[in-house]
């Protein structure tokens, strides 16, 4: 339904302001820094015996930073896919009758020159470092069997790995690229009809039932994957709908001062649900209803934060400042890499630590500090490898239709 009210001032456009939301990428950069650090604090609780080699202080420290800081990497995922979704529909939220500029087979070209290269390439070095260290205990730390069976091979090659029991055989975070890139299926060929069509509330339902519903009734292998990212990734979806879309009912909805609240409501709600799951531990789904009101507590800090830079308000809040900064840009643009590389390097240093002679409590020091360090450097080295020549010359995903089919995996 149009906006017919004359009376009604258009809202300013990213064409009118020349609005960029650097802030994007910050968001994006930050979370891919969180997976890693997740992951470390993962491998550091192996080096060290779950804290059982260390003194008291580290024990304790260590104790904090992994449990109750540092525990939450699939939640910095479900910011990915909110992102993914949001800056995907920027494009057909901003075209007059919602279309994908190119058509379904134009998108998915586009997609698979972004995602494929970098992927296959990180693939490749895993199967390649599991191979030449086969005698090894490289991967004992994470107690994840690693294998280079003909099954986990090809899935990964198809990335449907994550629909399998050969979901994590290669590299762990690899997982979630298979999610998104097929739904990125989903989001050409059903999702983004069915959205046109009736709406995003009718989606939700939808898509419940077909995906969501079987997880948790008839098909419980398909919770590894975490189904419920397409809510997330349609919640995105609307929320670029809200911020960009000229059709009166997201006129309406960008005009609303609610969404400042509903990001306190949102984030109150996450930190309650992780309370109750970590100290009485009464679950919620598994992990679905933390994952999904992080990812609703995301979008409306994503609407709220877009509403601002549109206005003529310049004065930024501190978080948008901060994840503007030149540095968390630059972050954002290779954040897909280091998601791809990070749990390579940091394997393969915690083999080296688990064999070396140090102290633990120097190990606990020195293991972070270094594999952090050089996963931002090998991630950096392998971004200009593999990925650059595949970007769009700007990197700024609102401030074109080309930079719009930026990825957000988790990578």
């Amino acid at each position: 339904m149009q906006n017919n009210n004359l009376n009604d001032k258009p809202y300013p456009t990213l064409e009118a302001k020349q609005v960029r939301l650097e802030y994007l990428d910050g968001l994006r950069g930050l979370a891919a820094l969180y997976v890693v650090c997740y992951h470390i604090s993962i491998l550091n609780m192996g080096l060290t015996n779950s804290g059982k080699k260390l003194s008291p202080l580290f024990y304790h420290i260590e104790h904090i930073l992994h449990f109750y800081i540092f525990n939450y990497g699939t939640d910095a995922v479900a910011i990915f896919i909110v992102l993914s979704g949001y800056l995907l529909m920027l494009p057909v939220a901003r075209h007059p009758e919602m279309k994908l500029k190119g058509g379904v087979s134009g998108f998915i070209i586009r997609r698979a020159r972004r995602i494929l290269p970098p992927y296959y390439a990180a693939l490749f070095i895993s199967l390649v470092t599991i191979k030449l260290l086969r005698n090894e205990n490289i991967f004992h730390v994470i107690a994840i069997p690693l294998s280079l069976t003909n099954d986990s091979i090809i899935t990964h090659l198809f990335l449907i790995h994550n629909l399998t029991k050969w979901i994590f055989t290669i590299d762990g975070p690899m997982w979630s690229v298979g999610v998104e890139w097929q739904i990125y299926f989903l989001f050409a060929l059903i999702l983004l009809p069915i959205f046109r069509r009736f709406g995003p509330l009718v989606l939700v339902i939808i898509t419940s039932l077909i995906f969501i519903l079987p997880a948790y009734t008839f098909l419980p292998i398909l919770l590894q994957s975490h189904p419920w990212f397409i809510l997330l990734f349609i919640f995105g979806m609307t929320g670029s709908c809200i911020n960009f879309s000229k059709q009166g009912r997201y006129v309406t909805l960008h005009k609303s001062k609610i969404w400042n609240n509903l990001y306190l409501i949102f984030l109150i709600l996450t930190i309650i649900i992780i309370i109750i799951q970590d100290k009485y531990g009464i679950s919620f789904g598994g992990s679905a209803f933390q994952e999904i009101s992080t990812g609703l507590c995301i979008l409306c800090f994503i609407i709220k934060s877009t509403k601002q830079l549109l206005s003529d308000d310049i004065k930024h809040s501190f978080i948008i400042r901060i994840l503007q900064i030149r540095t968390m840009e630059i972050l954002g643009v290779f954040s897909y890499s280091l998601y791809l590389v990070h749990d390579i390097v940091i394997s393969f240093l915690a083999y080296m630590f688990s064999h070396s002679i140090m102290n633990s409590n120097i190990i606990y020091i020195v293991y972070p500090i270094s594999s952090f360090a050089l996963s931002l450097i090998l991630a950096y080295g392998f971004h200009l490898a593999f990925e650059k020549k595949f970007l769009p010359s700007k990197l700024h995903a609102p401030t074109d239709t080309k930079s719009n089919s930026v990825n957000i995996t988790l990578k």
